[in-house]
């Protein structure tokens, strides 16, 4: 397989400077983006990555698209760079709810495009993906969801697929117990 590029959307943030740093490390070409420019240009020098401001034109330039934004932002995000999207690329998203960021890849993506919803369950503080839980949500294609569990796998994470509806079930349940430990 060629040289991936890799653009994450948010990329300057927690999780998404958290998974820059692990494909960086395995010799991808890592785009980031995120409003400030002041900031992305500094932490794509940390990282050793590139910067660029507009997410349509980092998307539409790249194998995988990461959205990797706060909640609050992710559906209007996603509207905004899934049709940029290439055919033949991955759409997916690191977010803890998956139902409606999965709709919105599908409706607003080309056909085309390979769409996978993720839930990395760790915080980017963790370090390493060794031993973490990443949920996958597979909504279109089967070329991206095998080299994705195969590269998570090689990083002896613990994979687990669902569908968004009933990913979102069992989080809501899960959340809600922490309420009461």
């Amino acid at each position: 397989m060629k040289k991936l590029k890799i653009a994450i959307i948010g990329g300057y943030g927690g999780m998404g400077k958290f998974f820059a740093r692990i494909f960086k490390n395995e010799g991808f070409d890592v785009i980031i983006t995120g409003p400030s420019e002041e900031k992305g240009r500094r932490v794509a020098r940390e990282l050793g990555v590139y910067y660029v401001r507009n997410n349509p034109d980092a998307a539409g330039d790249s194998d995988i698209v990461i959205v990797s934004v706060p909640i609050s932002e992710t559906i209007n995000v996603i509207k905004e760079v899934a049709p940029h999207v290439k055919e033949g690329s991955l759409l997916m998203d690191v977010t803890s709810i998956k139902e409606k960021p999965c709709k919105a890849m599908e409706k607003f993506s080309r056909r085309g495009v390979e769409i996978i919803g993720t839930h990395p369950v760790f915080s980017h503080r963790v370090g390493t993906l060794e031993g973490q839980v990443f949920i996958l949500t597979p909504i279109r294609g089967k070329k991206w969801l095998n080299w994705l569990k195969e590269f998570l796998n090689e990083h002896k994470v613990r994979v687990y697929e669902s569908t968004p509806e009933e990913h979102d079930r069992i989080m809501a349940v899960v959340q809600g117990l922490t309420h009461f430990a």
